[in-house]
């Protein structure tokens, strides 16, 4: 099967790994490396890296962000764990 887009390099992997690390957003980490935030998606899924859901702008003046993490052991800084404990 033929790729829709152009194949990703090595410096994309990596650079969306660590934006993705740091809590960058999938449509931040896009706009930053020239691709789709399907693009970004999908990658980060074969690439198994999780990353953060982009802010969608609510009508009115307020904004609601929905993160869905995964807490893994030695990942509460990254993340605010509060109360979550460990798996």
């Amino acid at each position: 099967m033929k790729s829709a887009g152009p194949l990703w390099t090595p410096y994309e992997d990596e650079r969306l790994r660590a934006l993705a690390f740091s809590g960058t957003s999938a449509g931040t980490i896009a706009a930053q490396i020239k691709r789709s935030e399907a693009a970004v998606r999908k990658r980060a899924a074969r690439l198994k890296v999780l990353v953060a859901k982009s802010r969608l702008k609510a009508k009115g003046n307020t904004a609601r962000v929905r993160r869905d993490v995964e807490i893994l052991p030695g990942l509460c800084h990254i993340v605010d764990c509060g109360s979550a404990g460990t798996l």
